[in-house]
């Protein structure tokens, strides 16, 4: 996994670089401003999100390649664990939304 953290389109500079699993710095996103969030250690991730033609849509693209209208198409499940609360009685719900390689169908 790579991790870019030019702060203008990587892609100009490395056409290569968009695979899934990548990590990229949150300045890639177009509204991200730093006074907005504080993050220290957080990263975008690449998912495996492609377009009608099969090209993987780079995550700091991602509002410009499904755009209203786009259909996608996904199988999830969502999973719901109870963990016991060792401070105080009863227990702490989290839930967990995964999904498969989502299909576009139109645009």
């Amino acid at each position: 996994m790579n991790l870019v953290t030019d702060k203008h389109d990587p892609l100009t500079h490395f056409p290569n670089i968009v695979s899934v699993g990548n990590f990229y710095e949150p300045s890639l996103l177009p509204d991200h401003t730093s006074q907005k969030l504080n993050l220290t250690r957080d990263k975008l991730v690449q998912h495996d999100i492609s377009d009608l033609e099969g090209k993987l849509i780079p995550a700091w693209q991602i509002s410009e390649g499904l755009r209203p209208g786009t259909v996608i198409c996904a199988k999830v499940t969502l999973h719901v664990y109870n963990i016991p609360n060792q401070d105080f009685p009863g227990f702490r719900r989290v839930r967990d939304l995964s999904h498969d390689t989502p299909s576009i169908k139109k645009s």
